[in-house]
């Protein structure tokens, strides 16, 4: 006679799959942030920052201005660190946060805009030259929100190897502008 084997009570067989499966959607909701789709905080770079070059659009798509203190928010901006590619509709999601732009010059600077938390990473999306460009967090689990102030996220477009892909990825650095540790 055939031995059965005892199965575990508890979860049943498919409950693996619908583990990963809801991981899955998760982590996808978490990347997509929430749907406010445009912010209404943003600043004008700094002085020091480059000047933008006629025809440069990278001003953020919200035409609202919102100058809040220094000591509360988080002032990100996005430079575009390739010398010949321009990138298109740039999204940037935090998980409460986004923000829109509709082109960043080869070499050139976004401007900054205001969220209440934010960390060394986000969810970037870009179109250039027919491509699309990712960076995807996997999730913020265990990061450390960053400190109030200024930061640049450095992009570096990187081409996919083959010339018919349709997609890319970006080498995200984080550039501390207020000499935190």
């Amino acid at each position: 006679m055939a031995e059965s084997r005892a199965r575990p009570k508890g979860l049943p067989l498919a409950s693996k799959s619908l583990r990963l499966s809801a991981l899955a959607l998760s982590l996808a909701l978490l990347a997509c942030g929430p749907s406010n789709l445009e912010r209404k905080a943003f600043l004008p770079p700094p002085a020091a920052a480059p000047a933008a070059a006629a025809g440069d659009s990278s001003a953020p798509s919200p035409s609202a201005q919102n100058h809040a203190p220094m000591d509360t928010k988080v002032f990100l901006r996005l430079h575009n660190r390739s010398d010949s590619l321009a990138l298109e509709e740039v999204t940037v999601r935090l998980p409460h946060d986004s923000a829109h732009f509709a082109f960043i010059r080869p070499g050139g600077y976004s401007t900054y805009f205001a969220v209440d938390s934010a960390y060394r990473y986000a969810f970037i999306q870009a179109k250039s030259g027919g491509k699309e460009y990712f960076c995807q967090p996997i999730d913020f689990t265990g990061e450390t929100p960053l400190a109030p102030g200024r930061y640049t996220y450095d992009l570096t477009p990187v081409k996919n190897r083959d010339p018919e892909a349709k997609v890319g990825f970006f080498l995200l650095e984080l550039i501390d502008e207020n000499g935190h540790p």
